[in-house]
């Protein structure tokens, strides 16, 4: 059996190394994944820059069809783990999945510079490993699709902290879109659902049409 993930002890400090790799360093362009089948995040094949997304590269964008699951694990190089946005979605009728899984210890996903999107038709699936948004005046926005934390961590937030909130998490923007933590922890500077600000999970919100739902289902 795995041990549990805890990136407790080396989060604080990759988190102040990626705040010094950041500054003076503008992003350019994107990296669209061409692949059609299931692949790795790392493989640079698949990525229309022909090399796999960093924080030079610009957003990162998993968009294309048919369906597949796109995979970001343990053998992916510090390099990659830091990017400038992320985008996932699907067209009609397709699913385009994002798993983070097994990363280790002190590493995780880093979106800087710009915002994290996911709308419909895009999923993010998290096991024992970590997804951060960190940065000033950008933004986790889930217009649809669904995002699920099984174990591991989701930190949406200024960094270095601050009073001045310009980080803020939206679920369910102008489609259903659904949060799922099934265990591990969630960090936001603000959450809104369904563009309404609540103060926890478990709670449903509609507006202009929109339907979200945040839901904390770990063990009882």
């Amino acid at each position: 059996m795995r041990p549990p993930f805890n990136n407790l002890a080396g989060l604080s400090m990759m988190l102040a190394a990626v705040c010094a790799l950041l500054n003076g360093q503008p992003a350019s362009g994107a990296s669209i994944w061409r692949g059609a089948t299931d692949g790795l995040w790392s493989e640079s094949t698949n990525w229309s820059t022909v090399t796999a997304p960093t924080i030079t590269t610009g957003s990162a964008y998993i968009t294309n069809s048919p369906s597949k699951t796109v995979l970001l694990d343990g053998s992916t190089p510090a390099s990659n783990l830091w990017v400038s946005g992320l985008n996932v979605w699907a067209p009609p009728n397709t699913t385009n999945t994002l798993r983070l899984a097994d990363l280790g210890t002190g590493r995780a996903l880093v979106v800087s510079n710009a915002t994290l999107t996911v709308t419909t038709g895009g999923a993010i699936d998290i096991t024992n490993a970590s997804l951060m948004v960190i940065g000033r005046f950008i933004n986790f926005n889930m217009w649809g699709g669904r995002v699920t934390l099984e174990q591991g961590s989701i930190i949406s937030r200024e960094e270095p902290l601050t009073t001045n909130v310009t980080v803020i998490t939206r679920i369910g923007r102008t489609n259903e879109a659904i949060l799922t933590i099934n265990g591990g922890s969630m960090d936001v500077s603000q959450l809104l659902v369904g563009e309404s600000p609540v103060l926890s999970f478990g709670v449903r919100g509609v507006s202009s049409g929109s339907t979200a739902a945040a839901w904390m289902c770990g063990p009882s």
